[in-house]
């Protein structure tokens, strides 16, 4: 796969290479070009060795200085003719490429993906069947590992020896530690000689995986396989604060089947481009994905937004996405578009993702939200919030994520939840409440605070407390009242529909 990524590159070298020749032999031989006595330089070179020029030394060193110019000149003319030459073909390939971008994965296009194929779907059962066995905390896949692979791993640098048996014996430790984000986690890991050496597991305090892998000699090598929050994971060499880095990373997206094959440095993208499941191997017992790269797929780099830029290449489609949603008009009147299924999502899947400039939260929520006044601002930590610009809620700008399109409803059929991705670090999610067929809309509920949404939202809200909740008007009086003393802020309530029998 890296030697196909590598082979994109070489061939789209060698295309402008063979181009730039046929643009020299087109421009004529500008090395050659005549000298002042009818000849050209190489002729009149060798015309000249034999020569006794001592008598006009003068004369031969204005010739030389002469030709010497022309000689820059001519290497100026060359170096511009295929500068212009590369650009020139540079252009054509984003021209193609931006066509095809229109017609594949254009925001609006209700178009099914090509399905995956069997061979796809069975390299995504082995890797659900692994993550599921390496997750489950009453599993001893590392005791397993170790009594299997203990034999053929690297020998420790100081290692334990059973006197009776004369090998080298391993033991199984659990450790308490934080996690950098503060979490508290547990490691299992065997030691040999004092130092961490063999196969481990770590897992946050709610049980939740979070590293799989081998140690050596007290540092983790070879392959490891790090959860993602989202549900995703990166399959690959990690430097020494667990970041992935190396040339052949696989991060796989929730739905365990869909990956990018990447290069990263120190936990950041540098090169990432759409791949294919084409089966697993093992590599001292743990499960290592195999996977192809198309010559011209589309490449990623991670690029987080600011407070300012939501992304440097804001028309460039999520390729994970583009499989399951897409925009068209919603069915909620005056709401105008909205997200739709491509094809079946089902219930507890990540399916797409919302991506925002971030907003730095002020010292109390209600400053902030007074200050800053958006329909597409979201929480995403204690310190942070996403938002979507006037100009990047249209698609024309921005359609790199697509949930800012997704309309509300208190009665949704998903919910916002916290992601990673590899090329806009940490941001918002939709995960499926239920099974969404294909054809139908996605709605959220936005969770906005009602004493400062938006008069919309608010009637919604008290449409759905009569109208799906059932409440009576003297509850609704007094939970609003209850609402608006706390946080300071009057709070209207719109009569009920004429003809609504209250």
């Amino acid at each position: 796969a890296a030697a196909s990524m590598s082979g994109g590159r070489n061939s789209q070298l060698a295309s402008d290479c063979l181009a730039f020749d046929k643009i020299i032999s087109e421009v004529g031989m500008i090395c050659k070009r005549p000298n002042k006595y009818g000849k050209l330089d190489d002729e009149a070179k060798s015309d000249c060795e034999g020569e006794d020029l001592e008598s006009n030394e003068t004369v031969t060193k204005s010739k030389n200085e002469v030709q010497d110019g022309k000689k820059i000149e001519d290497i100026k003319i060359i170096t511009r003719v295929f500068e212009q030459t590369v650009l020139v073909h540079q252009k054509k390939r984003e021209c193609k490429n931006e066509k095809k971008t229109q017609e594949n994965i254009s925001p609006y296009s209700a178009a099914q993906l090509e399905d995956y194929s069997e061979k796809e779907k069975a390299s995504a059962q082995h890797i659900r069947d692994w993550i599921e066995e390496i997750s489950n905390p009453c599993s001893e896949m590392a005791s397993k590992l170790q009594a299997a692979y203990s034999f053929c791993l690297p020998a420790a640098a100081v290692a334990a020896v059973d006197q009776s048996s004369g090998q080298k014996q391993g033991f199984l430790m659990r450790e308490n530690f934080k996690s950098k984000d503060g979490r508290k986690c547990i490691r299992e890991v065997f030691y040999a000689g004092g130092l961490r050496h063999g196969f481990y597991r770590e897992m946050f305090e709610d049980n939740q995986l979070k590293m799989f892998g081998r140690f050596a000699n007290g540092a983790k090598v070879g392959s490891q396989w790090t959860w993602c929050e989202g549900d995703g994971y990166l399959i690959g060499e990690v430097d020494e604060d667990d970041r992935a880095h190396g040339d052949s990373t696989v991060f796989l997206y929730p739905d365990h089947t869909a990956c990018i094959l990447a290069k990263f440095i120190h936990g950041s993208m540098v090169l990432g481009k759409l791949a294919s499941l084409t089966g697993v191997y093992k590599e001292f017992g743990l499960l290592i994905p195999e996977v192809n790269v198309a010559e011209d797929a589309a490449s990623y780099s991670y690029q987080p937004s600011s407070s300012r830029v939501i992304t440097a290449s804001p028309l460039l489609r999520d390729p994970y996405e583009q499989r399951y949603v897409f925009v068209k008009d919603s069915q909620t009147p005056g709401a105008g578009q909205g997200l739709w299924a491509k094809t079946k999502i089902v219930k507890g899947q990540l399916f797409a993702f919302f991506n925002g400039v971030k907003v730095h939260q002020l010292h109390a929520d209600i400053e902030t939200v007074m200050m800053y006044e958006s329909d597409y601002l979201i929480k995403l930590n204690e310190n942070l919030d996403l938002d979507i610009k006037y100009e990047d809620a249209l698609l024309s700008n921005y359609c790199a994520t697509l949930v800012h399109k997704a309309c509300h409803s208190f009665l949704p059929n998903s919910a916002f939840t916290r992601t990673w991705h590899p090329r806009f670090g940490l941001i918002m999610a939709l995960t499926a409440k239920q099974d969404i067929e294909a054809g139908q809309e996605v709605f959220v509920c936005y969770n906005m605070k009602l004493a400062y949404a938006p008069q919309w939202y608010q009637q919604q809200w008290f449409c759905h407390l009569r109208e799906n909740l059932s409440w009576a008007e003297t509850r609704i009086l007094d939970w609003t009242m209850t609402r608006a003393r706390l946080a300071g802020v009057p709070i209207e309530i719109p009569p009920p529909h004429t003809g609504g029998g209250r």
